[in-house]
């Protein structure tokens, strides 16, 4: 079986902003999460 061909496209975004909904010091799993969301994106 083949293995899917995966393509890079280039995104017109340079920049996304992530809303965690979470003050600063309340739940930084919360915080945690949206940067990596980010950095997967």
């Amino acid at each position: 079986m083949d293995s899917p061909q995966h393509q890079l496209v280039k995104s017109k975004f340079r920049r996304i902003c992530v809303y965690c909904g979470s003050s600063p010091g309340k739940k930084e799993g919360y915080q945690t999460a949206a940067i990596q969301l980010g950095k997967e994106m």
